[in-house]
């Protein structure tokens, strides 16, 4: 009776771990910046996992090297025994034999076969091992050793022990090339990396990259590694390792077309500031992938990269009433808000129209440098429905400032006398930086920092902001106006003022000046408001909480201008507009005429598509 061998293959569903989606980080300034100084130790201290090394006692081969009649009679018994599965009983003759004769190995490789066949496979190995030394048939050892060398792994892989795992099949692959293998070895890593922390995690799928291009595995386990890298490395980023992703990433996209890997490269190049890769990378998701799930993000990413062109068009309905005879003796007074020019916005060819006849205006400035159209009009009005309408050119740069520019910039470097300063620090009935609740953040934010780094302190207030507020609109209610108590009320229930109006209250109250840039963005309904600072030479850097903790990659928003934001006033407390609005409108006429303005709409129409 001849025992067989029925092999078991792992079967892999490599597809089942791809892609879990992260929220936003909350993690503090301090362990942030602590993980920064030791992430390259820590990369590179995980060692790759190497092939099981065969190390037995050296082999004693016994003196006897003539089989004798004995020899003859002892192996016979253990043979038939062995045939009949009795391999309990063959061992100890196997064994006897194998110590006192010097039979090239045979009795050992059946000892081996034996122990196998009886899942003793730690003994089996260093027997089959022994058999090879003592000079047995290499051929039939090596695929002996391969297939116990499986069994190992697929043991240890079953005891979630991923790690014995991988060694005991990279050592099988040393005595036979094999395909279910390798795969398993790839199906070990993936395992290893969704169980670890990062960055072991996003180390462990590089090292499984390496082992597919030196092994040449040739099933899908290139994508699935390079779908999982996506998955860990940029959430938070991992810019140490950023290259040998990419190499990843466009190795899989070689083989396959992936519009995820298009998209995980785009952000990659975004955080490397290099806009033109990613623009590339988020185009070709646009223009091959129209029904992906990915289509949305890569289509306003690619959008919100280098500069755009707009042209603004702002409506305002005036309706007037009353007698006709009376409507010469109608003034109006109008201030509008209008896009601002800065270092990131240019607007030109501002142009202002009563029912689409052009009228003159000139410019008003508020001390927060918010330019406005001021116009005095006395003719042009209709009886019924009338339009105020504002035109002109924006040009918007997005662009991520280098956090290097803040480097040694400490709050000591700020000019207290300078008025611009002033401005921008004060305490102002919006931004009540003396409210009790913010010196007891402030407190907070100062003992864990421990710094006067303003990119420091800018980290920590951009980070406390993510971890407290949560956005929600809520439609059809209604709301007080801007301010820090409403943000800090509405905390769990923030919409876009909120986030911006805290942000600005605790950077001021560190002494750093900000402000409260509001404005229209585009393919939006609604507007957007967001925290602006100013570094000590007053160069305006962005800090846009709301869109960080409504992303997946909060990170890219840190010091970062949008392109999709026109910038409409550099303030919520101006003086010359009404809170909240964008237009002030003064009538003066007779006693049986009347002038009520309706709801307004503002359209941006990118002119660069």
């Amino acid at each position: 009776m001849t025992k067989k061998f029925y092999p078991i293959v792992l079967f892999i569903f490599l597809f089942s771990i791809i892609g879990i989606p992260l929220g936003p980080s909350t993690v503090s300034a301090l362990a942030a910046t602590a993980e920064a100084n030791q992430i390259s130790n820590i990369i590179n201290g995980i060692p790759d996992i190497p092939a099981k090394e065969l190390k037995f006692r050296p082999l004693v081969i016994p003196a006897n090297s003539k089989p004798d009649n004995n020899y003859i009679s002892i192996y016979n018994k253990a043979v038939n025994y062995f045939n009949r599965g009795l391999y309990e009983q063959a061992i100890p003759l196997f064994r006897t034999v194998a110590s006192s004769y010097n039979d090239q190995g045979r009795a050992l490789y059946l000892l081996g076969l034996s122990n196998y066949y009886l899942e003793n496979y730690d003994t089996a190995l260093q027997q089959f091992y022994a058999a090879r030394e003592a000079g047995y048939d290499s051929a039939k050892v090596n695929e002996w050793l391969t297939q116990t060398l499986f069994k190992l792994g697929y043991r240890s892989s079953n005891k979630f022990d991923y790690r014995n795992a991988i060694g005991y099949y990279k050592a099988a692959l040393q005595y036979k090339d094999d395909g279910p293998t390798k795969s398993n070895i790839v199906y070990c890593y993936l395992q290893l990396a969704k169980a670890s922390k990062r960055p072991e995690n996003v180390v462990l799928l590089l090292y499984a990259y390496d082992f597919i291009k030196t092994a040449a595995v040739n099933d899908d386990s290139l994508e699935v590694v390079a779908n999982n890298l996506c998955s860990y490395i940029l959430n938070p980023p991992l810019p140490e390792l950023f290259e040998r992703a990419i190499v990843c990433i466009k190795g899989s996209l070689a083989e396959k077309a992936d519009p995820y890997l298009h998209q995980t490269l785009g952000f990659i190049y975004l955080y490397q500031n290099n806009d033109g890769l990613a623009k590339a990378e988020f185009k070709k998701v646009i223009d091959g992938y129209k029904d992906s799930e990915f289509y949305p993000l890569c289509y306003d990413k690619y959008h919100d990269i280098g500069t755009a062109d707009y042209r603004y068009h702002a409506e305002y309905p005036v309706f007037i009433s009353g007698n006709i005879d009376s409507l010469p003796s109608l003034e109006a007074e109008v201030i509008l808000l209008v896009p601002q020019t800065y270092e990131y916005q240019t607007t030109r060819n501002l142009k202002l129209y009563l029912n689409d006849r052009k009228i003159p205006y000139e410019i008003v400035t508020d001390k927060f440098g918010t330019k406005c159209l001021s116009s005095q009009i006395t003719d042009g009005f209709v009886i019924g429905k009338n339009i105020l309408a504002v035109e002109c050119n924006v040009r918007v740069e997005s662009r991520r400032i280098n956090p290097d520019l803040l480097q040694n910039k400490t709050l000591s470097s700020y000019n207290p006398s300078d008025s611009r300063y002033k401005l921008l620090t004060a305490r102002t009935e919006t931004a009540d930086t003396l409210d009790p609740r913010v010196q007891t953040i402030i407190k907070d934010i100062k003992q864990s920092v421990k710094s006067t780094q303003i990119k420091d302190l800018v980290r920590t207030v951009y980070n406390y902001v993510l971890r407290t507020m949560e956005y929600r609109v809520t439609q059809g209610t209604t709301r007080e106006k801007v301010s820090l108590n409403r943000a800090l009320t509405n905390s769990k229930r923030a919409i876009c003022e909120d986030y911006a109006i805290l942000t600005v209250t605790l950077l001021r109250a560190l002494q750093i000046p900000a402000a409260y840039f509001s404005g229209d963005t585009y393919n939006q309904p609604i507007g957007h408001a967001w925290a602006v600072f100013y570094t000590p030479d007053f160069r305006p850097v962005s800090l846009d909480t709301t869109w960080a903790d409504t992303s997946e990659m909060p990170e890219l928003y840190f010091l970062r201008n949008s392109n999709l934001n026109a910038v409409i006033r550099f303030s919520y407390d101006s003086e010359l507009m009404p809170e909240g609005t964008n237009i002030k409108f003064y009538t003066t006429s007779g006693q049986d005429i009347t002038a009520e303005l309706g709801n307004s709409s503002v359209n941006l129409v990118k002119l660069n598509e």
